[in-house]
Parts: structure tokens; sequence; C-alpha cells
């Protein structure tokens, strides 16, 4: 515990710096600024020894007396005790005397002690109020069998005790054994939900995710402030400080490349990450850059479980022993696992009993090319789902054609179908809960989007290979152009998607004059920014990697990054904008004149201030 006598005010009331010979030459801080400093130190220790009384000794935990109230004085113990041990750090960095910098090094030391008792307390207490909050989690799906002895083990991890911050947790099998379901198994166990009260995150990751959008989802789930960032690192810190205090589980679905699981790796001594993957070398990379991994391996189901499990799938109007094929043979051709019993199960169910041994002949057809990267009766199966679907088959494979396969609003899938397809949007989604429930997709609530569709990475490479993608951008530009006015594009329906993607397809539908005309255009980029994070708004100027207009607009609005974060208004934008171009667009570049032009319209007050010359800077120093 810190008490006032640590702090002696004789000793640190004059700080000095020194030249070489040992001579004072100036004070370090003024002397307002390091009585401020002073005063704090001894407000923390009075907060220390109240909050120790208040809140020590376990004994509240014990007798379940917490409360909102008690946690709210631990978070704010919390925060002022930070912000004076920034201060110190600060401080100690200066040239003091030996004594000085080591009564300083002691009160660090004594401060961070305290730190880590609060956020233990913290921690406990919380848990003692309400389980936690599940992120977009996906619901269990019907007749969910898991392999119990492998969830104790990975439980039992999650729930260890950890002095320092805990390893993460990665969980490997290959595609279609049950990974996801098992995630989200331990995600709604009580005791894993009681132990981190401060939320479950589910993030999908599959190929090429955009792990700036999915640090921003965890920084506002865990936080009212919906601060947005401009690069991951920021985003890194902001939820490095968050978890400081919070004790959350994140659960990385579908992770691909190891490398994107990097930039999360800062949740504090309470956070724990759980990552699924089907990537046979994803553990040996991943260990080299987080040493401190643990692995499972979820195994297949037994014989006597995936038997099990393909009965229930079936349905109970067909009894075991009336099957016509031996279904522990079934069984092994479906490699034991659950995606494909489950896919068989969807066919037979509806067939007659002396079609059975057709379907599993069929099972073993090399005839059809699919991508090498999955097992070719995975995709076999699947393939035979949406040919028992018959014509509508083929609206499974349209789906290929938006942006992030994970994350599919059902806005937009109403779009497409009902120009493609001339459905309503109940037939819509009465047709997507019926892939749901052959296990061709997943359909989750979303606190933004409403309604979310979203794919497997072997789900999605099936449905591209199987679809005219080419053309489906196409249809999909068609079908959102006719939500729009007069005023073309500008004038989209807001609906989660349309925004955030019309880039993409124009590039895609190679559309590129338009998109440039687009991305050059004031309105547009002001109306997506009011939509849509700063950061989103610049990745869609890297569809050109060599366009000298389009570099240097993209250079503008990262260079007002720190103003555009927090003020998304046209003047601000447009001021901007004229900030970085004024000066460097010549007299015969229309386009970016043109781009000036509405600049000034939109900031008529703005004011060019000549920069000072760098030669003159430099000198300066």
């Amino acid at each position: 515990m810190i008490a006032s006598k640590m702090v002696d005010q004789k000793l640190l009331h004059k700080q000095y710096l020194t030249d070489e010979l040992g001579n004072k030459t100036s004070i370090v801080l003024p002397m307002s600024e390091f009585q401020d400093l002073l005063d704090d130190i001894d407000d923390l220790a009075a907060l220390a020894e109240d909050g120790g009384q208040q809140a020590g000794k376990g004994s509240l935990r014990a007798e379940k007396q917490v409360s909102e109230q008690q946690i709210e004085q631990l978070k704010y113990y919390h925060n002022r005790f930070e912000k004076v041990i920034i201060k110190l750090h600060e401080y100690k960095g200066l040239k003091v005397e030996l004594k000085r910098q080591l009564l300083l090094q002691e009160i660090t030391e004594d401060i961070d002690k305290e730190l880590q008792r609060i956020r233990y307390q913290l921690a406990q207490l919380k848990k003692d109020i309400q389980p936690a909050t599940l992120h977009n989690v996906p619901a269990l799906p019907d007749n969910t069998i898991i392999n119990n002895a492998l969830f104790s083990k990975i439980k039992q991890q999650i729930l260890a005790d950890y002095k320092e911050e805990r390893p993460p947790i990665l969980l490997s099998a290959p595609v279609g054994i049950g990974k996801s379901v098992l995630a989200a198994t331990l995600a709604r166990d009580s005791a894993i939900r009681t132990a981190y009260p401060d939320g479950i995150f589910w993030v999908a990751m599959g190929k090429e995710p955009d792990i700036l959008t999915r640090m921003t989802y965890i920084s506002h789930g865990l936080d009212e402030k919906k601060l947005l960032f401009v690069d991951a690192e920021s985003a890194g810190e902001r939820i490095k400080r968050l978890t400081a205090t919070r004790t959350c589980l994140v659960i990385f679905d579908d992770a691909i490349d190891p490398q994107d699981i990097l930039p999360f790796n800062v949740l504090g001594q309470y956070g724990q990450m759980l990552i699924t993957t089907s990537e046979e070398n994803f553990f040996d990379i991943l260990k080299y850059f987080l040493p401190t991994t643990v692995h499972f391996d979820l195994d297949a189901f037994s014989t006597e479980h995936a038997v099990s499990y393909f009965m229930q799938r079936v349905g109970s109007h067909v009894k075991r022993e009336s099957v016509p094929i031996k279904l522990d043979s079934l069984a092994k051709l479906c490699q034991h696992s659950p995606t494909l019993l489950g896919y068989v199960a969807n066919i037979v169910k509806n067939r007659e009993l002396d079609e059975w041994k057709e379907v599993a002949r069929d099972l073993q057809n090399t005839d059809f090319e699919f991508p090498e990267k999955y097992p070719h009766i995975l995709m076999q199966a699947l393939f035979m789902n949406t040919d028992d679907l018959g014509e509508e088959g083929e609206y499974y494979s349209s789906l290929s054609v938006f942006g992030d396969y994970t994350r599919i609003p059902l806005a937009a899938i109403n779009v497409l179908w009902r120009y493609l397809y001339q459905m309503s949007d109940e037939e819509v989604e009465n047709f997507l809960t019926e892939l749901a429930s052959r296990g061709m997709l997943q359909i989750r609530e979303s606190a933004s989007l409403g309604k979310v569709i979203s794919l497997h990475s072997y789900q999605y490479e099936f449905a591209y290979a199987e679809s005219e993608v080419d053309k489906l951008h196409n249809h999909l530009l068609v079908a959102y152009r006719r939500l729009c006015d007069q005023h073309g594009w500008i004038s989209g329906p807001n609906d989660g998607y349309f925004f955030q993607y019309l880039s993409m397809h124009l590039y895609n539908a190679n559309r590129k004059g338009e998109l440039k005309s687009l991305l050059l255009d004031l309105d547009w980029i002001q109306k997506k920014l009011e939509i849509s994070p700063l950061h989103t708004v610049l990745m869609d100027y890297d569809w050109f990697e060599e366009d000298e207009d389009i570099d240097m607009v993209r250079t503008a609005l990262y260079e007002g990054a720190s103003v555009l974060l927090t003020q998304q208004t046209q003047d601000e934008l447009a001021s901007q904008i004229l900030n970085h171009l004024w000066d460097k667009v010549s007299d015969d570049n229309r386009e970016l004149q043109a781009l000036i032009h509405q600049s000034k319209e939109a900031a008529p007050d703005w004011k060019w201030v000549e920069p000072f010359p760098e030669d003159l800077m430099g000198s300066s120093r």
C-alpha cells in the first residue's frame, strides 16, 4: 500500500538541469506544474489508503456485496494512478540527481503495484455482477454434438489463473470437423461467461480480413466512446488501454494467416484469445511470433458419434435398421466429419430409401473440378446440396460477389436477389434460413446491420468457383443504380453495404474511369466519410496503384486524418483538401482543379497560409 510519507517534498521541491561541470543551468519543470505533480501523488496516497479499506481484503466477493458504484470507484482510482505514473515515467527521463532519480523509481514501482492490485480487484468484482455479453457469437446448430473431453480441456485452459498475460489458445482441425461449433459452445458456457464479464467477442477472419475494422469493432464493444482510427497501431493502443481493467475473451474464427492475429495481441493480463484454423502450418508460424501459444487439435467424430449425428440429422422418420447402406462405411467415406455427414443427411432425408446408394455413389464422383485447397469430397457434398435445391442453387453461388463474405448484410442480398430473381424480401429471408439449416451459411444478428450472413472460407471458394463473378459485379451495380435518383451514386441507400463497397464493385466491373471520378468528387468523399470510418475511405484509393491524382488526394486525406477522425463536416474536409493540395496542383490538371474549386466553395472562409521554408526550419534547430 502506498503511504503519503513516500513523497518527500523537500527532496522533490526543486529540480535542475546541470551542465558538464555540474552547475545548475535551469529548472526542469515550472514550479506550478511540478507542484501539481506532487499534489497528485499526495492525493493518490490518500485514495490508495481509502480504496484499500473499501475494496480490499477480498471480503466483498465472498459476501457478494458488490455494486456498480464500487467498480466505477476502482476505475476512477485506476485512471488517476495511470495518469500520474505516465507523468513519472516522463520525468524519470530527465537529467536529475541520482538520489532523486532513485526516489522517483521507488514511487513509480509502488504505484505500479497499486495499479496491478486495482486491476485485479476490478476483474474479480465484475465476475460477481453479471455474465459476459456475447458479441456476434453465432447460434448453435440443431443436434450439436461436441468432443466433451476436448471441451473440458480448453475450458480449463480458458478459466486458469495466470500471474501474467494469458497465452493464446489455438484450436486446429481440418475443414468441416466442428471447430466453430466447439468455439461457439465454449463462448456460451456459463462459467466462461462469468469469468469474462466484459464481453465475449466473435471475430470472423477468413481471407484478407479488414484488420482495422475488426479492431474498431472490439474497441467499440469495450467502451461507449466510439473512437475511430486510421491505423492498426493506434487502434491497438486503444484496446490495450481498455483491456488493462477489462476481462474479455476474443474468438478469432476461421483464421487463415497467422500474421492477421498479431495486431490483436494487446489484450493485457486479463484478456484471452481463442483462435480456430484449418491451416496446417498455422501453429508453427504463430508460435514463432507468440511463443506461449497453447495448441489443441480437434479430432473427427468416432464412428459411433458420426453415425449417431448422421441419424439425428436425417430425422426420426427413418429407422436405423431400415437404412440400405452401411452407416459405418458412410461415416468413413465422410471422414467422420460432422459437416460432410450433415450435407449428406440434407439430401437423403427427402429421398426414398432405394435412392440412398445412388447418393453415396455420387458423393465419390470426381468428374467436377473444385478449388484444390479443400477436400474434394467436401466440395462435392456442397455441390450436391446446391444441386438438390434445383435452380435456386444458383442463388447461393451469387453470394460470392459481396465484398466481405464473413459479414454480408441481409439488406444487400435483398437488393441483388430482388433484381436477379424477382424475390420478395420475405422470400429471400426464408431461402437464407433454409441454407442455414443445411449448414451452408450462418445467420447472425449485428447491432449495427441487423441480420448478417456469414460464409466460411471453403463455402466462399466454392461459390466463387461456381459463379460468373464478373457479370455479378455489373448486375449488383445495376440493381443499386435503380435505387439512386438523378443525383447518381451519392443518393444510394445507406444499408451498411452500398457506400462501403461501391468502389470495389466499380473496379471489378472494369469501370475504373467512373470510379476515379467518384474518388475525386468532394460530395462523394464527404458522403462516405459521414457513413464510413476514415480508414475505409482511404482504402478506396488503393484500387489505383500508380495514379498521381489519386495518390495526391489519398495523401491529403491521410495528412488531415487527425482532424477528420473527429470532425467530419464538409467545411473541415474541404479545408483539409485545400491545405494539402492548394500549392501542389498545376493549373492544367482539370480533375484536381475541379476538386479544389468544389472545396473552395464548400469552405469560403478558408485562407492559404504559406508554410515555413524547410531550409529556414532546419536552421532554427
